[in-house]
């Protein structure tokens, strides 16, 4: 029984030691673990409508801007057939994604390929409403990445966004038309800039958790 009793006590302990540090930790940081690695999408689209040939694009391969990695062959007219329209990358990025099919017809603005500058990436952490007065411009942030077990990266807070998450949601908002409304907490993007360049490579879409000073 006595033995029992120690256990209990212990655990106990330890909640109340786990609960005290918890409390510590919200008082000196925002805390959340509602975060992305985030990154500019740099869509390659094709510049006309007609067939596309001579197609180079490759995943993976970083591509200076205004390089050709195609071209459009447009359709039979007034100038005769034969002319084409180069596609050419619109900044210096990676490429990470490619749908196109040489040889087949394309329409003017279709895409063709996605890419990144995976050298202009930041963190883009979620933040509750409640704790928003406490965020500023420059504050230091700690960020950990998923894929990424261990590693701590420093930034700092660079941008707040003027808006909640859900603004440009495309599902309406049946909380406010179903005659039931329930008030929910909405948490607004902020934007983290790493200090220095990384050393593992991170890649838009991965998870973080993100913990800012007060």
């Amino acid at each position: 029984m006595l033995g029992v009793i120690l256990v209990l006590f212990l655990l106990l302990g330890g909640a109340g030691a786990y609960g005290v540090r918890v409390w510590s930790e919200g008082q000196k940081y925002i805390i959340t673990d509602d975060a992305q690695v985030k990154g500019k999408p740099i869509p390659v689209s094709a510049p006309a409508s007609g067939k596309l040939v001579d197609w180079k694009a490759k995943v993976g391969e970083t591509v200076d801007k205004d390089v050709i990695l195609g071209e459009v062959e447009l359709p039979p007219g007034p100038t005769g057939a034969g002319v084409t329209v180069p596609v050419v990358m619109p900044e210096r990025a990676t490429i990470v994604s490619d749908s196109a099919v040489p040889g087949t017809m394309v329409g003017a603005g279709m895409p063709l390929a996605e890419a990144f500058d995976f050298d202009d990436l930041w963190i883009e952490a979620m933040v509750k409403e409640s704790d928003l007065a406490a965020v500023k411009i420059g504050s230091r942030a700690e960020v950990t990445v998923d894929a990424f077990p261990g590693r701590t990266f420093v930034g700092r807070v660079a941008e707040i966004g003027l808006y909640t998450a859900d603004v440009f949601s495309l599902l309406p908002d049946t909380n406010r038309t179903s005659g039931n409304y329930t008030k929910v907490e909405k948490r607004i993007p902020v934007k983290i800039r790493l200090d220095g360049k990384p050393d593992v490579r991170l890649i838009p879409g991965l998870n973080a958790a993100v913990r800012i000073a007060r």
